[in-house]
């Protein structure tokens, strides 16, 4: 027997198999600022890494966090932006947004974070849901699906790109958090 929330996140993956990875599929409202570029904060020693925000091309905009120091954990950087709208526990949620390792910052020409979404409030620091991806030098689209694991609390509820861990620059545009209920 599979698990319910499982089966909803397989349902929810179903329309990338069938439409190809550059699809994102309709029905989903976007729970993050329009402007999530402007709206974002930065945090994170200036020993460690430093970030800006930058119009990378006509379609792209969004920040390049260099990461100086490999020993800084992913919890020592961070770029959050506060959700604007709810997610329940049993949402499906996609989060989605344009990535890269810009060439020659890594030792390995790859970059690797996390992403988190979670409630800002110690000690727990509840996570809806989190993953790690990669990226190339090249451009590409990264799809993270997960079924949220909590209610979201207004105005203390993030998404969370998370690149600590090793010396990296990364480039991340046009972030959304699609919520499918």
């Amino acid at each position: 027997m599979i698990p319910s929330r499982l089966l909803s996140l397989l349902l929810l993956l179903i329309p990338f198999l069938r439409l190809g990875a550059e699809t994102i599929p309709e029905g989903g409202a976007n729970v993050l600022p329009a402007d999530w570029q402007a709206k974002s904060d930065f945090m994170g020693a200036k020993e460690s890494a430093r970030a800006e925000r930058l119009t990378l091309d006509d379609q792209r905009k969004g920040w390049r966090i260099e990461v100086l120091d490999d020993k800084a954990s992913e919890f020592q950087i961070q770029l959050s932006s506060v959700l604007e709208g709810a997610v329940k526990s049993g949402d499906k949620l996609l989060l989605t947004f344009d990535a890269r390792c810009v060439p020659g910052s890594s030792t390995d020409g790859k970059g690797r974070a996390r992403a988190v979404i979670e409630i800002k409030e110690a000690p727990d620091y509840t996570k809806l849901g989190m993953d790690g991806f990669d990226m190339t030098p090249e451009w590409r689209t990264v799809f993270l699906p997960f079924v949220a694991k909590a209610d979201s609390k207004p105005g203390r509820t993030s998404a969370t790109i998370m690149p600590g861990g090793k010396k990296q620059t990364l480039e991340i545009a046009n972030m959304r958090l699609l919520n499918y209920g």
